[in-house]
């Protein structure tokens, strides 16, 4: 038997956000269907100081039953990092979600409160579920969720805020998107992040794969045509491959096959780059384009440092002159016309992992581009 059951999910460490979208995708499975989710609230801490709340309410139809319902969200707690289950009511956490109703029943057990207890003292529980459900009753209350706002009981302030935690539709105007840039900008960690939030297929180069790469920063010279003949196959063929499975997919990659052509401009001369640019241009006719290239720029020196962070030993020669001339590859390759549209976005004072504001400023521009 289907039940209608209103879920409370918050988060105030690390990544709020992207915490509150793997709860969400938790919840999902073959005995709960989400049926609404509020806009994303931004709160005040409510008995503790602390970092600021990111909270949404969920309608959810499930057949679990409330004692079940309720070891799932602990479950899902657990997986996404909140841990110690016996810590003191009101402090931060990665992940907390709460039962708030369960159909109209009214259960007091020492592990299961329904309704949860206190919600018309919680402006980050009334906002929320009263956008998707205004007029749900309080089994005990006997009082609407519109009128427990209008009691003004809890003084907190509660924002909504412009983050968005469901909308893929980016993805509607664009079903292929690249993420290129300059070695050491952040290419994969962005095309994961992305793919994780929307639940997309991604394509990463396995860069680590060619055989030359090593000897190529050790000796340019000598095995810069080999480097650059590997990569420019692999991606060919990995594309190639990639569209055959997925016809009508959606796809966002970290790296385009125009990357081949600005990294042996600046790599290959004379002859080797002849033969290489008629290799390039005869592959390029047998792929499908990039609807939309992110190019994430940030200036080389900053590179430079992560680059060396990062430790590789292999791109320990790598230098900052080198780093420049490929920017201006890129760029002057770039602005031309192209059939793909291009978005310039520097990169050098975000963090898409650590700040879901960055992430979601940047979608709003694809989306809106």
């Amino acid at each position: 038997m289907k039940h209608i059951c209103y879920i409370s999910i918050g988060s105030n460490i690390g990544n709020r956000l992207n915490f509150l979208q793997t709860a969400l995708k938790c919840l999902k499975d073959d005995k709960s269907v989400i049926d609404k989710i509020s806009s994303v609230y931004e709160s005040q801490t409510w008995g503790f100081d602390g970092r600021d709340f990111l909270n949404v309410c969920v309608k959810i139809i499930t057949s679990y039953k409330p004692e079940e319902l309720i070891l799932k969200l602990l479950e899902i707690e657990k997986k996404i990092g909140r841990e110690n289950f016996k810590e003191k009511l009101y402090s931060s956490r990665t992940i907390d979600l709460d039962i708030l109703f369960y159909a109209d029943l009214i259960i007091q057990k020492n592990n299961l409160i329904i309704p949860h207890p206190r919600i018309e003292l919680r402006n980050f529980v009334l906002f929320p579920l009263q956008e998707i459900s205004k007029n749900l009753v309080h089994p005990i209350l006997k009082k609407s969720i519109e009128e427990l706002i209008e009691l003004k009981k809890d003084k907190t302030i509660i924002k909504k805020t412009k983050l968005n935690i469901v909308d893929s539709k980016i993805f509607d105007k664009y079903k292929y998107i690249s993420v290129e840039g300059n070695i050491g900008v952040g290419k994969t960690t962005l095309t994961k992040i992305i793919c994780d939030k929307y639940e997309v297929k991604g394509l990463f180069e396995n860069y680590i794969n060619n055989p030359y790469l090593k000897k190529f920063y050790q000796n340019p010279e000598k095995f810069s045509f080999d480097v650059e003949t590997y990569f420019l196959k692999e991606r060919i063929k990995s594309l190639e491959n990639f569209w055959k499975i997925n016809n009508k997919g959606i796809i966002i990659s970290d790296y385009s096959i125009y990357k081949s052509l600005i990294f042996s401009k600046e790599n290959l001369k004379g002859l080797s780059l002849k033969k290489y640019v008629v290799e390039y241009e005869k592959g390029l006719t047998s792929l499908e384009k990039p609807n939309l290239i992110i190019y994430l720029d940030a200036p080389s020196k900053l590179l430079l440092e992560r680059i060396q962070q990062r430790g590789r030993d292999f791109e320990k020669n790598i230098s900052e002159i080198y780093l420049k001339k490929i920017e201006e590859g890129y760029k002057k390759f770039l602005i031309k016309k192209h059939s793909f549209k291009v978005i310039f976005y520097d990169v050098s004072d975000k963090d898409f992992i650590n700040n879901e504001y960055d992430l979601e400023n940047l979608l709003k521009i694809i989306y809106n581009f």
